[in-house]
């Protein structure tokens, strides 16, 4: 009989580790050296100038010797992605290409996610396919000029567009058997006072939204008309968190570790304002002030430093601040950048250069 740990026996788990070379992974999210008959690098999991951080080939585990973590390759994931158990161990075998055996309730458990994310995509495909079929005359393609959005980053951010009509995705999906229930967890369809369902995003820009492994999460949506409100934020679901989850981090994750920083900005259209013009270490709060979790998740992107770029308003100087404490609390350091009066990130590329930007990265001070 097999011992289970969870919903994943022993033997799985230790199968699993066995295929994972824990170097390999962990070089994937720290920039390792070698050093003796181990490698070492900065701790992803505290912010330091000394590697502390040590990686054992021989034993297939690793040691911070600045803040204690320790541990398999479980472990390091579970810290890393911040996953819970069982859901590491998954993650590890997809990896390996490992197909784990599961009790009933997890195969059930597992199966109604896998539906969520199956419609998620199906919804994704629904939203690309409205806005490429929608005429550069309509009012979707005439509000992406406005905005000066390239058709590049219309492909690069996957963008998309639901028209305007209460039961547009409801009536798709449900032609493609993806229930109501389904559609529901997925964050994508109400339940109305009378009972019957319609769509949360209705004739609106849609922004897909990823964690940093390019895993589906949700959508956001702007309105192209006089909607309100104008932005409208995935809802809580099992997939998405919204207290731990940055905008464009599947696309900026690789830039980060690379330039060792990150820029934070508020909106959709900053982050893709700034890829645009060659700062792709840029990502962005969905629509919710900045949390803990969200600066621990920022603790494993390898950033170094992260450059805090707010609007040029009371609010923007207020959120400055509001999040600044955050990271002082945190024990993280942050570069704060206010831009010129009356100007977002998005506008202030059309009125000043990539130079003019540098500059006022290079003149930021610490918080």
């Amino acid at each position: 009989m097999l011992k289970r740990t969870g919903f994943i026996s022993q033997e799985q788990k230790e199968r699993v580790v066995k295929a994972t070379d824990i170097v390999q992974l962990i070089g994937e999210y720290v920039q390792l050296k070698p050093s003796g008959k181990n490698l070492t690098g900065l701790c992803p999991f505290h912010q330091e100038k000394t590697p502390s951080f040590t990686v054992s080939q021989s034993y297939q585990n690793y040691k911070c010797y600045g803040c204690g973590e320790y541990g398999d390759a479980i472990r390091f994931v579970m810290g890393i992605e911040n996953l819970a158990f069982h859901e590491a161990i998954q993650f590890l075998a997809k990896r390996t290409g490992i197909i784990l055996e599961t009790s009933k309730t997890a195969s059930t458990r597992i199966t109604k996610v896998s539906e969520a994310e199956t419609c998620l995509h199906k919804s994704q495909e629904y939203f690309q396919d409205n806005l490429k079929k929608s005429a550069q005359t309509s009012a979707i393609w005439q509000y992406l000029s406005s905005r000066d959005i390239s058709q590049d980053s219309v492909s690069k951010f996957q963008l998309g567009f639901v028209p305007a009509g209460w039961q547009n995705l409801n009536k798709y999906l449900l032609g493609l058997k993806v229930s109501n229930e389904i559609q529901e967890k997925a964050g994508l369809i109400k339940k109305g006072d009378k009972g019957g369902f319609y769509d949360r995003l209705r004739n609106r820009l849609i922004f897909p939204i990823r964690d940093r492994r390019g895993q589906l999460m949700g959508f956001a949506g702007r309105a192209v008309g006089n909607e309100e409100p104008k932005y409208l934020n995935p809802p809580e679901t099992d997939a998405y968190k919204k207290s731990s989850v940055f905008y464009g981090i599947d696309l900026a994750l690789a830039q980060i570790r690379r330039k060792r920083r990150a820029i934070l900005v508020e909106g959709y259209l900053d982050v893709i304002r700034l890829h645009e013009n060659g700062w792709d270490e840029s990502i962005a709060t969905c629509g919710t002030a900045l949390t803990n979790d969200h600066v621990n998740l920022l603790k494993t992107t390898g950033a170094e430093e992260t450059v805090l770029l707010f609007d040029g308003d009371s609010a923007g100087i207020k959120a400055a601040e509001k999040s600044c404490r955050i990271f002082i609390e945190n024990g993280l350091d942050s570069k704060v950048i206010i831009l010129p009066e009356g100007l977002d990130p998005d506008d202030y590329f059309k009125k000043f250069t990539n130079q003019d930007f540098q500059q006022l990265l290079d003149n930021a001070e610490y918080d």
